[in-house]
C-alpha cells in the first residue's frame, strides 16, 4: 500500500509541474523569440523553475523518496556510512 501511496504522490508532484510548464511555454511564447540567447535563457529558466517547483511540491506532500535521493546526493565519500576507509 505504501508504493501506491508514493506512487500517486510523485504523479501529483509531476502533474502539476506539466501543467505549469505547459502554462510557462504557453505564456513565455517561446518560440516566437528569434534570438538563440533569449531561447536559451527562457528555456533554462523554465526547466529550473519546473525543477525547483518539483522539489517544493515533493517535500510538501513528504514523499520520502526525496530524502533518500537528497542523502544520496550530499554523501561526500562513497560508503562512508558502511565503515570502511577509501584508500
Amino acid at each position: 500500500m505504501g508504493i501506491l501511496r508514493s506512487f500517486a504522490k510523485i504523479s501529483l508532484c509531476a502533474s502539476i509541474m506539466g501543467v505549469a510548464c505547459w502554462f510557462g511555454n504557453y505564456y513565455t511564447t517561446f518560440a516566437i523569440h528569434s534570438r538563440f540567447l533569449v531561447q536559451l535563457l527562457v528555456f533554462a529558466a523554465l526547466i529550473l523553475g519546473a525543477t525547483a517547483l518539483y522539489l517544493a511540491f515533493a517535500w510538501l506532500f513528504r514523499c520520502h523518496e526525496i530524502e533518500e535521493v537528497y542523502g544520496i546526493a550530499t554523501r561526500r565519500t562513497a560508503g562512508a556510512t558502511d565503515g570502511y576507509l577509501e584508500p
